[in-house]
């Protein structure tokens, strides 16, 4: 029971409120420290930085061809959230796209559109 303005209180029963676990993109927070007698903040919290996803080695899961590339899934051991990585069709690994061309170039006329083109190696 909170204790009368008149009464001193030595603040001896304390709890932490409003904590918060920090996640993969979340910050989180220590909490403030209460006073239970008297329901007084003794101390504020303090933020906790988001720790960031753990991607990991990932793992194929979709083998690359000679006609189509294939697909790398990393998953975040903290959150369970994925992402993907393309990966080069089998044979083209190494390749360094130092022969590029540009195919599908059209000009502008009066009524039709233009078109820059898409760049290939």
């Amino acid at each position: 029971m909170p204790k009368k303005e008149t009464e001193t209180c030595a603040h001896k029963n304390t709890e932490v409120r409003g904590r918060a676990e920090e996640g993969c993109e979340e910050e989180g927070y220590t909490g403030d420290t209460y006073c239970k007698d008297c329901g007084q903040r003794l101390s504020e919290g303090t933020v906790i930085p988001a720790k960031g996803h753990q991607w990991g080695e990932g793992v194929v899961t979709k083998e690359p061809t000679e006609e189509e590339t294939g697909i790398k899934t990393y998953t975040c051991s903290g959150c369970g959230e994925t992402k993907t990585e393309v990966l080069p069709k089998k044979g083209m690994e190494h390749c360094t796209h130092e022969n590029i061309e540009v195919r599908g170039q059209a000009e502008a006329g009066c009524e039709e559109a233009g078109y820059t083109g898409d760049t290939y190696c």
